[in-house]
Order: C-alpha cells, then sequence, then structure tokens
C-alpha cells in the first residue's frame, strides 16, 4: 500500500495488489470497492466507506490498525468487526 487518504466518507488505499486491503477489510462494518488503475498508473484504488461513527479520527484509527496490522501481530482491540 502506497497511500491512505480520507476523502469525505471514504477511506481510500492506493496500492499495487488491492485484494489484500479488500481481504482485510472485507468483513469489516461498511462496504469495500476496488476499482482498476487509472490510464497509465500501476496503482489500483481501494474505496472503505466506514459507518458514520467511525469517521471520527481515534475510531477510524483503531478500525484500521485492527484490520490492516500484520498478521503474525496481535491487536488486543479488534474493532469493527
Amino acid at each position: 500500500m502506497n497511500t491512505i487518504t480520507v476523502r469525505d466518507r471514504d477511506v481510500v488505499f492506493r496500492c499495487v495488489k488491492p485484494q489484500q486491503i479488500v481481504a482485510k477489510l472485507g468483513d469489516a462494518r461498511g462496504e469495500v470497492t476496488a476499482l482498476p488503475p487509472k490510464t497509465n498508473d500501476t496503482m489500483h484504488e481501494v474505496y472503505y466507506r466506514p459507518p458514520a461513527q467511525y469517521m471520527d479520527s481515534e475510531t477510524l484509527g483503531n478500525v484500521l490498525r485492527a484490520r490492516l496490522a500484520p498478521e503474525d501481530q496481535a491487536v488486543a482491540n479488534q474493532v469493527g468487526a
């Protein structure tokens, strides 16, 4: 994953392998949509639209850490399941 950006109600991930992000966010509350690269670009965009109550910075940070942490790292607070 190269970048994570918040656009309005969406969290946008730019990455080469979108299936990894989709798999980690797939059963989270909200919607996940992967888009192909734009013309002359190699990066896919994955849009994650979490529930509105997740959009405050503390909650969103906790959800993303819990979901995107490497599998070999234990995450104490599994939020967003």
